[in-house]
């Protein structure tokens, strides 16, 4: 059962990394349950029982035009690629009695769980979930100049340059 829990948290963070980068951004790092992938290549592991169940994917733009609306599309990708996956699974999965079909059928609940799930906003210290991120893009507009404010600011420190950002541009 981990093991599938760690196949839908892992869809949907590649979802958002796919969003990102056809969106223009470079990937800053992603995390599926204890493992982390940096852009180098550097592979960690921590362990931490808030992350063994859950994933993050850090893209960074490289552009600041229409950065709204491509950090909303990344950020919809996930829980798009959880429907997705699904929908093909449950496509494809024999419709009998056999362990195949079970386990296809519990795939298909299980990503159309993890992608709803993500879609109801929350905020649990400090972080923001997808709905959440989804909601203060549309409908905040001090809280996503703070969001955008914020990944730029990373994204120019990453870069070498935090000048840049400092000055306001």
């Amino acid at each position: 059962l981990y093991g599938l829990v760690m196949l839908l948290v892992f869809i949907h963070e590649v979802g958002h990394l796919l969003g990102g980068l056809l969106v223009g951004d470079k990937c800053d790092w992603i995390r599926v349950g204890p493992f982390e992938v940096e852009r180098s290549g550097k592979i960690r592991w921590t362990w931490n029982w808030g992350a063994i169940f859950t994933g993050a994917t850090r893209t960074l733009p490289v552009s600041r035009v229409g950065l709204r609306w491509k950090l909303f599309l990344s950020t919809l990708a996930g829980p798009a690629a959880n429907l997705i996956s699904g929908l093909l699974v449950f496509l494809v999965v024999p419709q009998d009695a056999s362990m195949t079909a079970a386990l296809g059928k519990l795939f298909v609940a299980g990503s159309a769980f993890v992608a709803f799930v993500n879609l109801i906003p929350r905020q649990r210290r400090g972080t923001m979930n997808d709905g959440m991120r989804l909601w203060v893009l549309l409908f905040s507009k001090r809280r996503r100049e703070r969001l955008i404010s914020l990944l730029t600011f990373v994204a120019d420190v990453k870069q070498g340059n935090v000048n840049n950002s400092l000055e306001g541009r």
